[in-house]
């Protein structure tokens, strides 16, 4: 069976067809949430102690095989919750017990494998691929919960604001999308927030920039913003202001670098005649768009020359924090004052 998708376990769990084993990954952390507690409130009410259990990634397997193989106290069926065991950690004993304890789930339990913090490559990784044929051999399904596209988030927030009472236009949800995170839990809040903010009203940027958290990378992503517009005493005052907040500088240049690279995609994409859509489908950016969009929008003033350039300065830059030997703060200043300088003139600030 393949790995399906979130409308595939959504049907299932409508179904009431609860099955013996639910495999949930994915990188939309709200979302692997929202699921697992749909499939355990369906079997069980989450406060029954017979029938319900829950293990973290340090567990002994053995315990979890007790709980799974044991028949429910007056219910049809128990449910077993094994959450961010990394299998990838584990020796080859152990994850044959994993296997042999998927494989034989009986039909009076439902092993729900939930990863959060612990990674799974669904690619290259020959554990994982292990894991899947053993939850198909099972009877379960294998479910990739990544975060929604930009426009299934903007409808279900414009939705959301309307069920509350409020209003929210598209382009607002937009924005509050690149400003906030694209995880659904997130979002979530961040609406319940502005809900309760604005009442009746129209939900506005000016709203959004008030009361919710901006996330780290929208941050980041503005120093990048206005980088690229050469105001280089507000990026620094923002780059000052992320350090406050202890954001770490190898966070930051990484983020920053990322921005320069998106934009590098997005401008040899336009060049070539790509559309940002096409470009973010094939670059791993689909369902995000947005991130290809406005880095064409970040980037029109500048040359593949320049944003080389850029590139360059920033893996100079990189190798400098990762030497333990200077000044981090400074060498991210220092590299901001360049950056601005190449964009404006177009070349190295060391030939100038």
């Amino acid at each position: 069976m393949p790995i399906v998708t979130e409308n595939d376990l959504k049907k299932n769990i409508e179904s009431g067809k609860m099955l013996p084993v639910y495999f949930i990954y994915g990188n939309d952390d709200g979302l692997k949430k929202l699921y697992a507690s749909k499939i355990r409130s369906k079997i069980v009410p989450e406060d029954d102690c017979f029938n319900f259990q829950r293990f973290e990634g340090d567990c002994e397997l053995q315990g979890v095989y007790d709980a799974v193989m044991q028949f429910p106290m007056m219910a049809e069926r128990k449910c077993v919750v094994l959450a961010d065991y990394d299998f990838e950690k584990c020796g080859e004993h152990n994850l044959g017990r994993l296997v042999s304890l998927i494989e034989e789930t009986p039909d009076t339990s439902t092993l729900i494998l939930w990863f959060d913090t612990a990674q799974v490559d669904d690619k290259k990784s020959s554990k994982a691929k292990k894991l899947f044929a053993a939850v198909e051999k099972a009877g379960g399904i294998t479910v990739r919960l990544d975060h929604r596209t930009t426009a299934d988030l903007v409808r279900m927030l414009c939705a959301g604001a309307e069920r509350r009472g409020c209003k929210m236009e598209g382009s607002t949800a937009r924005y509050l999308i690149e400003t906030c995170s694209a995880d659904y839990n997130i979002l979530k809040n961040e609406l319940e927030k502005l809900c309760s903010f604005a009442g009746a009203a129209l939900i506005t940027r000016e709203m959004i920039d008030s009361v919710c958290v901006r996330s780290v990378e929208a941050s980041i992503y503005n120093i990048s913003r206005e980088l690229t517009a050469r105001n280089i005493g507000k990026s620094i005052n923002m780059l000052d202001e992320l350090l406050f907040l202890k954001v770490k500088p190898h966070v930051i240049l990484s983020v920053l670098s990322s921005a320069f690279i998106e934009m590098y995609i997005a401008k040899t994409a336009a060049d070539a005649g790509v559309r940002p859509a096409d470009a973010a489908a094939h670059f791993g950016y689909k369902g995000r768009e947005f991130v290809i969009t406005r880095a064409l929008d970040n980037s029109r003033k500048m040359s593949e020359r320049q944003i080389g350039l850029c590139l360059s300065e920033l893996l100079l830059a990189d190798e400098k924090i990762k030497s333990f030997t200077c000044d981090e703060q400074t060498v991210l200043e220092e590299l901001m004052v360049k950056l601005v300088y190449i964009m404006s003139e177009g070349e190295k600030i060391d030939k100038a």
